[in-house]
């Protein structure tokens, strides 16, 4: 049979086969002409697509027709000649819903989530998404009669699960057509634009979810809203004015997270001594807008401390607590976590591939005196509280104005949310005028908002006396502060800058563990790394690295003798000083410092 002749043939049965029944169209007359004709002419093409296309008109007749109408018309009926394409352009219409309802799946980067009750995002594998496929629509497929039992549609369980395989792999994934999703909120936020949303539902722009709440925010004056923050935070023992400063900056981060286009800076809240109230300093700036945060405690192994990272951006947390850190943190992990916008690269527990995830968490840090690499110390914004006696557990709190933060807190949440709200919108209102505060590196973008609503309202200190904080203090700037102060301009064995350094636990993730003679080996590597490097030695820095364990900042500046201002201007210290390169005397090698 010819081409011309199986276009013919097809082209004057068409009519006839719909009215067959679907037996009558599995004829082997009608197969074999089908089998001829494939690939042999555009008209022969058509014909059989018209012919299957049939078909399936035919089958589903023929069940609707059926006594018990088992005919679902929304249900998804898969025919063995269905394309992948088609099928798959159902299932995501499944899963999508209508234009104006919520749907239980969205997409990250190389990933779909959904949102649990908690308010946090889950990613969503393969039996996920077969499951809520099988419960949004029902599910058919054609099955060959054989025997007695006749051909007809046959209601499956659960859709194929090859079909939910695909749709969750990242490739896939990356181009679902559901909804992105960056933060899940439940108090009104800040969009992109500087407007409030209110309304819960999803917003498309900010590609933010608000959840169903009952927190009323209200306006009020400008004056009123920076009196009541001052006053949430009055009973906290900031060290300097920049920590109050940036305690309200660390409540405003993850309301106004959506106007900021770059990473914000990780916060560490330290003090001398244990139990002096960090935690619950983060926690409760972070209470208005994220309700009470539970903490996360910082491994000590590199291992543990990756795996509790990715975990946390697994999450989509809006902000993480990494509570009582110890010694000295050096995580490669966290340095690379602080800076990453908009995504982060990392690998989850139980796999070997690395995957790439959306990152918009504020992180936020509690320690007792931590050591940071010189890497991390650019990065972090310090807010330093020092109750200035032994035993900070103690303290009678019956004299404070708010005795129980926490209760205060989330009693008066919807109050200091308004208030929050209020500096935004009347920053947002003047023009969104730029802060006049020093730079911080890679956190332009935060600094540009935050450091402006701060400014605007009349808050000081942001981003300002940052050697305030031993944690922000170059540690180098402390040996040399430590080195002057015992030896001056004199020279000195490297082996006597080992025992400074030891005594006043200095530069230990320089020298790293091990011997005595390895140790000594990686310090003058260090040294010899930063000869001609200029440090300034400031009252500061004296007071941090030379007070003694409850020694009180009195004391210390009159050992010192600075002056009454804070200032270090009659104190020997005092100045700026240089590390000078090494000499060979007698044999051995000397160090010294030189004052400029």
């Amino acid at each position: 049979m010819t081409p011309v002749e199986v276009d013919a043939a097809l082209t004057a049965m068409l009519p006839e086969l719909a009215k067959l029944p679907d037996e009558a169209m599995v004829d082997c007359q009608i197969r074999g002409i089908g089998q001829a004709a494939r690939g042999m002419g555009v008209a022969a093409n058509a014909a059989l697509k018209a012919l299957a296309k049939m078909r399936k008109s035919a089958r589903k007749a023929t069940v609707t027709g059926a006594e018990d109408g088992k005919y679902d018309p929304d249900g998804i009926y898969i025919e063995g000649d269905m394309g992948a394409a088609e099928l798959l352009r159902q299932a995501w219409a499944c899963i999508a819903g209508d234009a104006d309802e919520v749907p239980p799946v969205f997409r990250q980067p190389g990933r779909l989530v959904r949102v649990d009750s908690a308010g946090g995002m889950v990613e969503v594998d393969r039996d996920g998404l077969r499951g809520m496929l099988a419960q949004r629509a029902s599910w058919y497929r054609w099955r060959k009669g054989t025997g007695e039992i006749p051909s007809g549609w046959s209601q499956m369980t659960f859709p194929p699960s090859e079909l939910a395989a695909v749709m969750v792999s990242g490739a896939v994934a990356m181009d679902a057509p559901v909804p992105l999703l960056d933060a899940v909120v439940s108090v009104p936020y800040v969009n992109q634009k500087g407007e409030i949303v209110r309304r819960p539902g999803y917003e498309a722009d900010s590609r933010t979810l608000l959840l169903p709440h009952d927190l009323p925010v209200s306006a009020m004056p400008l004056a009123r809203a920076v009196a009541l923050l001052r006053d949430w935070v009055a009973d906290f023992p900031f060290v300097s004015t920049g920590g109050a400063t940036h305690a309200i900056g660390l409540a405003l981060t993850p309301l106004v997270r959506r106007m900021i286009d770059g990473p914000v800076p990780p916060v560490l809240v330290e003090a001398p001594k244990p139990r002096s109230g960090k935690t619950l300093l983060a926690q409760a700036m972070l209470a208005p807008v994220l309700g009470w945060s539970a903490i996360q405690s910082w491994p000590g192994a590199t291992e543990e401390q990756d795996k509790t990272i990715f975990a946390s951006v697994l999450r989509a947390h809006a902000a993480v607590i990494l509570d009582n850190i110890k010694g000295r943190v050096d995580s490669a992990a966290l340095e690379a976590v602080t800076t990453a916008y908009p995504t982060v690269r990392g690998r989850p527990l139980g796999s070997s591939e690395e995957r790439e995830i959306a990152h918009l968490t504020q992180w936020v840090l509690t320690s007792n005196n931590g050591s940071f690499p010189e890497d991390m110390i650019g990065r972090l914004v310090t807010i330093r509280i020092d109750r200035g006696v032994e035993r900070p557990d103690t303290i009678d709190t019956s004299a404070f104005r708010h005795p129980d933060i926490k209760g205060y807190t989330l009693k008066n949440r919807a109050l200091l949310l308004s208030a929050l709200l209020t500096l935004v919108k009347e920053w947002v209102a003047a023009g969104r005028p730029a802060p006049s505060c020093p730079a911080k590196g890679s956190y332009e973008a935060w600094r540009g908002v935050v450091g402006g609503i701060l400014q605007h309202a009349g808050f000081t200190g942001f981003l300002e006396g940052v050697s305030a904080s031993r944690a922000e203090m170059d540690e180098w700037r402390a040996v040399v502060t430590a080195w002057a102060q015992a030896y001056g301009e004199g020279r000195v064995r490297l082996a006597k800058l080992a025992e400074m350094c030891d005594a006043r636990d200095l530069a230990q993730g320089e020298m790293g563990s091990g011997g005595d003679h390895a140790r000594l080996i990686r310090l003058g590597g260090a040294l010899r790394t930063r000869t001609d490097q200029v440090f300034e030695i400031d009252a500061a820095a004296i007071m941090q690295v030379l007070g003694a364990p409850g020694e009180s900042s009195a004391d210390v500046a009159a050992k010192f003798r600075l002056t009454e201002d804070g200032g270090a201007g009659r104190a020997p210290l005092a100045g700026t000083w240089c590390i000078q390169p090494a000499r060979t005397i007698a044999g051995a090698k000397m160090y010294s410092l030189k004052r400029l």
